[in-house]
């Protein structure tokens, strides 16, 4: 009789451990929601007509003033392996966070410019419109996140940025 006990003493002990282990936690959503490609930190998204694209080992420099050209950030992401070069350099010509107008230069304080290049001639978009919202920067601990939408053109071949956002990119 001792052992029957023991036995169903481990079964319901087993079954609420069960039970407790698959309970399904709730969050709430990973971003605002107004983004569905949210990215991790050091990370760039967005749909290039449509498609996701995903950029790890994004960084954010500071770019001093140069002659006519304003101090700026810039977020860029680069590459150089077997397939040839490639970047993307998103810049804002203001150091404060708020929603920056891209256009395709000059550009003076308070601008944003997109491109988007692939050597070879596989690439390269440049943004002709739309807007770069810096939604945080973290001087603690330097990183800096926000979200853009860009209509821009590779030589006459218009395309469409949605969904961007960058999420804690290390500020160098």
């Amino acid at each position: 009789m001792k052992g029957i006990i023991q036995l169903i003493s481990v079964v319901v002990v087993a079954g609420m451990l069960t039970v407790i282990s698959c309970r399904k936690e709730t969050k709430g959503p990973t971003n605002n929601g107004t983004n569905t490609s949210a990215c991790n930190g050091k990370m760039m998204c967005f749909k290039l007509d449509g498609t996701l694209e995903t950029f790890d080992s994004v960084v954010c420099k500071k770019i001093p003033a140069n002659g006519t050209s304003p101090e700026r950030y810039r977020l860029t992401w680069e590459t150089n392996n077997a397939s040839g070069y490639s970047n993307i350099e998103i810049d804002v010509y203001a150091l404060a966070t708020g929603t920056y107008n891209v256009k395709s230069g000059p550009y003076v304080a308070n601008d944003a410019a997109f491109q988007y290049y692939i050597q070879g001639g596989k690439k390269n978009i440049q943004g002709k419109s739309g807007t770069i919202t810096i939604t945080t920067i973290d001087n603690t601990n330097k990183a800096i996140s926000g979200t853009f939408t860009v209509t821009a053109d590779d030589n006459g071949t218009a395309h469409e940025i949605t969904e961007g956002n960058f999420v804690n990119i290390p500020m160098q």
